[in-house]
């Protein structure tokens, strides 16, 4: 399961179920997919399920959505162009990459570049991830580059940019990566880079999204 926490969930209700009776469980989520569901559906009895109206429920309006069709071979000369006119004061940044092989490379791509950076994903060991995400969180790191374990759960200060290096294969990764920034009525910007190797299912979601 790609939420990475179905493996616990499933422990604490098998294990300590029968202890859990007179608890109150609330899930939340900016998004709700199915297999979501089907843990609340299996685990609480009689969940009960609220959602916002889709007007309230659109994109954060505190962040600007820029869609740049970029060719592959171009990606890399674009993010880098970006990240030099980009004032790292205060501020951060965070780039997702699909594949835990981009993000090394970009890493790499920055290093060469006198750009430092962060990477998190799933083949780093977990002291390793909160090593890295406490310097960025400190603002000893200002780039963090990630594939979607970073994109949920995480409340990071002053993320002021996100760049999607590779459109994610669904709209819920889009918008949760995005909603890194913009958060606690600050605004932010979201660069979001298409091109042939995108899905058109997403990219017509996509177009929804920002439409909505």
């Amino acid at each position: 399961m790609d939420m990475g926490f179905e493996i616990q969930l499933s422990e604490i209700f098998d294990n300590y179920g029968m202890s859990l009776d007179n608890i109150q469980f609330i899930m939340a989520s900016a998004t709700f997919p199915s297999k979501v569901l089907s843990i609340a559906r299996k685990y609480i009895k009689k969940p009960i399920v609220i959602k916002l109206p889709k007007e309230e429920n659109a994109t954060n309006k505190n962040i600007e959505q820029i869609v740049k069709y970029i060719k592959t071979i171009d990606k890399n000369d674009e993010l880098l162009n970006i990240l030099r006119e980009f004032d790292f004061n205060n501020d951060k940044i965070i780039i997702f990459g699909n594949r835990k092989a981009t993000c090394n490379d970009l890493s790499d791509l920055l290093y060469q570049n006198n750009l430092k950076s962060g990477v998190l994903h799933s083949d780093k060991a977990q002291a390793t991830r909160q090593g890295i995400l406490d310097k960025f969180f400190k603002g000893y790191l200002k780039i963090l580059i990630a594939t979607d374990v970073a994109a949920r759960g995480l409340d990071l200060p002053h993320v002021k940019l996100v760049i999607n290096y590779d459109m994610p294969e669904n709209i819920d990764d889009y918008l949760h990566r995005i909603g890194r920034t913009g958060r606690i009525g600050e605004g932010g910007t979201a660069i979001t880079f298409i091109n042939e190797s995108s899905l058109p299912s997403v990219l017509s979601e996509l177009r929804s999204t920002l439409e909505e």
